[in-house]
């Protein structure tokens, strides 16, 4: 698959994801005073940044790809994106019941063996990279902004 062609994918997985987040914001509580933003603001502002980002690249990589007279779904590896939309699913499913740090850690992992291929070296530098991704998120949420994350079984 071009470099277009993934952009175009991922453009369009984040467009919906996007949609997804604004969608379920406003489900969230209104402001409890006049001025102050409600809990559903900062989600509804990074959807519409991440919605409009995606737009950008999706623009872009159509530009490019015509230019590249290459067919899209020649190009498209559907094991690869319905691998992705499977372990998507799953990750959701049980980022409660597992918690964030295993499952994340799972997810990451995976995605980025099944984008470069199978090898040990491989899977020991996306699983030392995903770690690293794993706990930097949750210290930047769980300890600097005070977020709480699912914690899951094992308590952490």
């Amino acid at each position: 698959m071009t470099k277009s062609g993934q952009n175009i994918m991922i453009a369009g997985i984040f467009m919906l994801l996007a949609l997804f987040i604004f969608i379920d914001s406003l489900n969230f509580p209104e402001a409890t005073s006049k001025g102050m933003p409600g809990a559903s603001a900062f989600p509804q502002m990074i959807a519409g940044v991440m919605f409009l980002i995606s737009l950008i690249l999706l623009i872009q990589s159509m530009v490019k790809k015509q230019k590249e007279k290459s067919d899209f779904l020649k190009d498209l590896d559907f094991t690869k994106t319905l691998l992705f939309i499977v372990s998507l699913t799953l990750y959701i499913s049980l980022l409660n019941p597992i918690g964030f740090l295993i499952s994340s850690f799972v997810f990451i992992t995976f995605l980025m063996v099944l984008m470069q291929g199978w090898s040990k070296k491989i899977l020991y530098k996306s699983s030392a990279i995903s770690l690293a991704i794993v706990f930097f998120v949750y210290f930047a949420f769980a300890e600097f902004f005070k977020i709480a994350l699912p914690i899951g079984i094992l308590g952490f």
